[in-house]
């Protein structure tokens, strides 16, 4: 465990581990790519849920529906963001996962989507944060792990014209989400 996810735990208000069902390794074969180590030290910590009462955070390890919801939400979101792109390329320029290094989404929030950016010859935890206004804002790119994002868009260290960075105390928390339904 790194002290930057234990700096996020005790900023949250949040004193709980968790012990995911799955194993990273068979996770990451199914999923077919790896995740960052800090990311993977997060979800020994944190399990799905909502941080500060706006963003959204997936563990695929977590169980089985999960790495199953997780699936659905690489699937569905690429599905859109491929079909936006395909109507306003100027405003979607990147790619998105499965195609050949497109960006993989690891956490949302009701206006943002937060992904990694892989680069070929690049290790994983070496993939800079590329972040989102949902709405065709805008995009920035953070070069740090998921767990420094954080910390710095929750404590207003990170400033950026297209991410709201303006969280009061009041929404220093940490939310489990319940067992996801999956979609038929």
């Amino acid at each position: 465990m790194r002290a930057a996810e234990l700096e996020l735990a005790d900023f949250l208000g949040w004193k709980e581990k968790v012990e995911p069902d799955l194993d990273w390794k068979e996770v990451q074969a199914e999923l077919g790519f790896e995740f960052p180590a800090a990311h993977r030290d997060f979800l020994k910590i944190f399990p799905s849920g909502v941080m500060s009462e706006y963003i959204y955070i997936w563990s695929p390890v977590q169980s089985r529906r999960w790495l199953d919801a997780y699936k659905w939400k690489l699937k569905s979101k690429s599905a859109y963001f491929v079909d936006v792109r395909s109507e306003m390329p100027g405003d979607y320029p990147h790619l998105f996962h499965p195609e050949p290094g497109g960006l993989i989404p690891w956490a949302e929030g009701d206006e943002h989507t937060y992904f990694w950016r892989p680069v070929e010859g690049q290790a994983v935890d070496q993939w800079s944060i590329v972040f989102m206004d949902n709405t065709s804002g805008g995009w920035g790119e953070y070069h740090g792990t998921s767990v420094q994002f954080l910390l710095d868009l929750l404590t207003g260290a990170l400033v950026s014209d297209i991410l709201y960075s303006d969280w009061p105390k009041s929404e220093r928390s940490y939310v489990v989400m319940p067992e996801p339904m999956l979609p038929s």
